[in-house]
């Protein structure tokens, strides 16, 4: 078959396939083909896809490979799409805050490089780059730990967002950039109202970017709880509930499964269990391939383990994915004390990790939070 021919197969059977192990072995072997013909610029376009179907370490070596490309021959520059190269760049960002800083043997100089790399590439294209800039050193420092320096990080975003939209003559402030303030004034600055403000505007219609309209809600759930704001938690459970279900979003259901667990809903946090937050334990569908939000989920399940055994039952009844790494006792049938054991050992694994990476305590305490949690209520 005419290669030509075989990557266009490929291309349009990657964008039409919904799964992504599906789409991403479409596009390893289309790579294949463009690399060994040595079409350079099918290949790039090809990575670039990768980026956003794979959005793990696969991801940074498809983009070393990229800038190494555009770096031999900048020539192929002008045989790029701006399209393309907006979407390169976009997912180089993500790439930064969503994949190098969970992945713990990602060493803090390397996460930083990368961001250096980034600004650099941005800015001699022509980017506007201030106001991104301290964002993504916002996102960054709060993920490694470094709190009061993301407290400065987001001062300065607050400051570089003003400016830029007093020059720009803008008057309404953009979804994203409300998402943003919401999220850092309750992880940065503890101050849950500007959340819950955003939240509440969200749920009632007045935000309609779908990204931020189906997460700060759910995000917000746990926060909402631990300040004592009781009914709000409620009524955010109550009304993202039904959407996180149907989208199948596994890790934001494990926030719903720790609340309904801490609120002794046992019967409805059950259910959510045993027929859709248990699919995230597939590598595929779930936050199986990112440390940090495989820590983040188990974390939220540990809350639903620990309440069973505080309520002394002994098993639980599901149907596991393929890769659940646990065997049954008996068909289907799980002791809840070998589940709590390896979602300890887990846990503390992931912890040990990042806190050595990042040099402090913050993912065990985390986990003494959570374990607290339970005992208090």
């Amino acid at each position: 078959m005419d290669p030509n021919e075989r990557i266009d197969e490929l291309w349009e059977q990657a964008e039409l396939t919904t799964k992504r192990s599906e789409k991403v072995r479409l596009l390893n072997e289309l790579i294949q083909i463009t690399d060994q013909h040595q079409l350079t610029v099918l290949g790039i376009g090809a990575r670039i896809d990768l980026l956003a179907a794979a959005r793990d370490r696969r991801s940074l070596v498809a983009l070393a490979w990229i800038f190494s490309a555009l770096d031999r021959d900048l020539n192929l520059y002008d045989e790029i799409s701006e399209e393309g190269l907006e979407l390169l760049y976009y997912w180089y960002y993500i790439i930064i805050v969503d994949v190098a800083v969970n992945y713990p043997e990602i060493s803090k100089e390397k996460i930083w490089a990368l961001l250096d790399d980034y600004l650099q590439r941005i800015k001699a294209d022509g980017y506007q780059h201030e106001v991104l800039e301290h964002k993504i050193r916002m996102f960054l420092l709060t993920d490694l730990g470094e709190l009061k320096k993301a407290k400065e990080a987001y001062y300065a975003w607050e400051k570089a967002l003003s400016e830029q939209k007093k020059e720009e003559r803008i008057d309404e402030t953009y979804e994203w950039d409300l998402y943003t303030r919401a999220r850092s004034q309750f992880e940065i600055l503890d101050d849950i109202d500007q959340a819950l403000e955003v939240g509440t505007l969200i749920l009632d219609g007045h935000v309609t970017d779908g990204v931020v309209e189906n997460s700060l809600p759910s995000l917000l759930i746990m926060p909402l709880w631990e300040k004592g704001y009781l009914n709000k938690a409620e009524e955010f459970y109550q009304r993202t509930r039904n959407y996180l279900i149907h989208e199948s979003i596994y890790h934001d259901l494990s926030w719903q499964l720790g609340y309904l667990a801490l609120t002794d809903q046992l019967e409805d946090a059950h259910h959510l269990f045993t027929e859709h937050v248990v699919k995230g334990f597939d590598p595929w569908e779930g936050p199986q391939d990112n440390p940090a939000a495989r820590f983040d989920f188990y974390l939220h399940v540990r809350l639903f383990f620990h309440r069973l055994q505080a309520e002394g039952k002994k098993s639980i009844l599901f149907q596991p994915p393929q890769a659940f790494p646990l065997q049954p006792k008996i068909k289907n049938e799980f002791d809840v004390d070998e589940i709590v054991h390896w979602l300890n050992q887990t846990l503390v694994d992931l912890a040990t990790r990042f806190d050595q990476r990042n040099e402090n305590r913050l993912y065990h305490e985390d986990l003494e939070k959570y374990a607290n949690w339970i005992w208090q209520t």
